[in-house]
């Protein structure tokens, strides 16, 4: 496991007098996620106090796509294990708690654990005297599930840093130690902190290009955000001059990201309003089409209507006329057969009379009978005649 030294040098002044320094140091977890704690340290006689702040988080692949929140995440260790006040952890890792030197002496505190996220302090004080200590605090990545309740989700580097007393010649008034060793103090500190800007200057720069849209990822944005905390530190003209042009090269690529996200989104909505107006026209277009076949249809069922009427009228018309024309034509025949049937009774009536007649002109008998003949004759055509005369005022006779 890397282990990441903080060398925290203070100078031991006269008591009452106090020396503070801050720093930042990096963290990392087995899932791949960077860490990045802020801190402030302050040495006041025999006391060590250490003052956190909320840490940068720059999550894994794996976390990064557990975690969408990096709000709900937080930094936490622990100065005992179990009989959290307040408190619960859960998950597959179980808290560890720092050990303290033996050159240190510390109270423990009340809840058992603290959050990077509230600024914790921790002081220590000095057994006896200035001796050197070397701290190691075990820390873990942590999800705030609800309230008291956290679930430990990856175990980061141990953060170490170490205390070494500066070394005091007894021949030294000490004003000129106090001298001689804050100008070399600074001067190490000076070289670190223009390190870790130039260091946050190339992370940068790096990845500024392959930034394609925004939200920018949160590695370098972290790294902006440091990069602006530390540009207030920077004393060297030239290094500040760096700082100033990555940070506005990095304002330009915002606002062209920005630029060319309101241009997209000014697209999108021309394409929907298009996509929208020819719908609108396939639609009337549509609308019209279905309104003419309607139209064309009711007119050709109004012109169908119009002939099924025509020619149920002719239809009609013509059975009336064809029924009248067959009842003339059978009232015509039936007159024709009428007159035929009296003729041929009136023929039958007289071709028996003839026969009757010339069968008996030849015999004495008929010598004698003829005044009988002619009253026979005359009274029998007056009967034929009546005969026939009823079978006239018969109507509708049908042969």
């Amino acid at each position: 496991m890397r282990k990441h030294h903080l060398l925290l040098l203070a100078l031991l002044l006269h008591v009452g007098l106090l020396s503070a320094k801050e720093g930042r140091d990096t963290l990392k977890t087995r899932t791949g996620d960077r860490l990045i704690i802020p801190y402030e340290y302050v040495v006041s006689g025999n006391d060590l106090t250490v003052r956190f702040r909320p840490a940068l988080k720059r999550l894994g692949t794996e976390n990064a796509r557990r975690y969408k929140k990096l709000e709900d995440l937080t930094v936490i260790f622990f100065d005992r294990k179990g009989s959290f006040k307040d408190a619960t952890f859960t998950g597959n890792l179980s808290p560890e708690a720092f050990m303290v030197p033996a050159a240190l002496s510390y109270t423990m505190s009340e809840e058992g654990y603290y959050l990077l996220h509230d600024n914790p302090a921790i002081t220590f004080r000095f057994r006896s005297g200035v001796e050197d200590v070397h701290l190691s605090i075990p820390a873990y990545l942590a999800q705030h599930v609800s309230k008291g309740r956290y679930k430990l989700i990856a175990r980061c580097d141990d953060f170490e840093f170490s205390y070494k007393a500066p070394a005091v010649r007894p021949a030294q008034q000490a004003g000129s130690v106090t001298q001689t060793v804050t100008t070399s103090v600074e001067v190490e500190s000076d070289n670190a902190d223009m390190t870790r800007v130039l260091d946050c200057i190339a992370n940068i720069n790096s990845r500024l290009p392959l930034e394609d849209r925004l939200p920018m990822s949160e590695s370098l944005e972290g790294d902006v955000r440091l990069l602006r905390e530390w540009k207030y530190n920077v004393t060297d003209p030239h290094l500040k001059d760096k700082v100033n042009e990555t940070l506005d090269a990095y304002e330009l690529k915002k606002r062209k990201l920005e630029d060319a996200a309101a241009a997209a989104v000014q697209a999108q909505q021309r394409k929907a309003e298009e996509e929208q107006r020819k719908a609108e026209e396939e639609m009337k277009a549509q609308q019209e089409v279905q309104a003419a076949q309607e139209k064309e249809e009711a007119e050709k069922n109004q012109k169908k209507n119009i002939w099924t009427i025509i020619i149920g009228a002719v239809l009609a018309g013509g059975a009336v006329v064809g029924n009248q024309v067959l009842q003339t034509l059978r009232s015509k025949k039936s007159q024709e057969n009428l007159m035929a049937m009296q003729q041929s009774m009136a023929k039958q009536v007289e071709d028996a009379a003839k026969k009757q007649f010339l069968g008996s002109a030849d015999t004495p008998e008929n010598k004698t009978a003829k005044p009988a003949q002619k009253t026979a004759g005359t009274t029998t055509r007056p009967a034929v005649g009546k005969a026939v005369g009823k079978l006239k005022n018969k109507k509708n006779i049908t042969i």
